[in-house]
């Protein structure tokens, strides 16, 4: 029976042990698809325009971590331009990849991949279990998806009128 238990142990050190290879692998694997230092300060001051200090493009926030997210993944000649871009919380990314599951560009396992690696980094911010508890119940209301997809309309019209002037 005691040899069991040990094998049990060995057994859940080793799934733990691939389970952290392999989001290490994932967030490289992303990180190669990231915006470089331009595209991301371009963002960033886009932000900076239309707020008047850094914030987020989806709710005007800045009490999270920021990361300049993809609007589409999928690979072009604009993957990596910052109008293919927008600025928003750590939360709010997940959010995205949440709600816009299969129309984002990424496969499906892709996605998911982003998922995990979002939903552990909210997790470790203070109050992490609360807010990944906030956004499961965003993402549950009926009218979630039409209300991002309107917020990030919103980030694009203010990106358009930028153009213009």
């Amino acid at each position: 029976m005691q040899c069991d238990k040990n094998k049990d142990g060995v057994n859940e050190r080793l799934r733990n042990t691939a389970l952290i290879i392999g989001t290490a692998f994932v967030a490289k694997e992303l990180s190669n698809f990231a915006f470089n230092s331009r595209g991301k300060a371009d963002i960033y001051e886009r932000s900076r325009l239309r707020f008047g200090y850094y914030a987020s493009e989806i709710s005007g926030r800045h009490d999270l971590p920021f990361q300049a997210a993809h609007i589409n993944h999928k690979r072009g000649k604009h993957y990596n331009q910052p109008s293919n871009g927008i600025l928003v919380t750590v939360d709010e990314h997940l959010i995205d990849h949440i709600l816009r599951e299969g129309e984002n560009g990424l496969t499906r396992a892709g996605n998911y991949a982003a998922i995990q690696l979002l939903t552990n980094q909210v997790f470790d911010l203070p109050k992490g279990r609360e807010i990944l508890a906030d956004i499961y119940n965003f993402t549950e209301t009926p009218d979630a998806y039409d209300q991002w997809k309107q917020k990030i309309q919103e980030a694009l019209d203010f990106e358009d009128q930028l153009a213009l002037l």
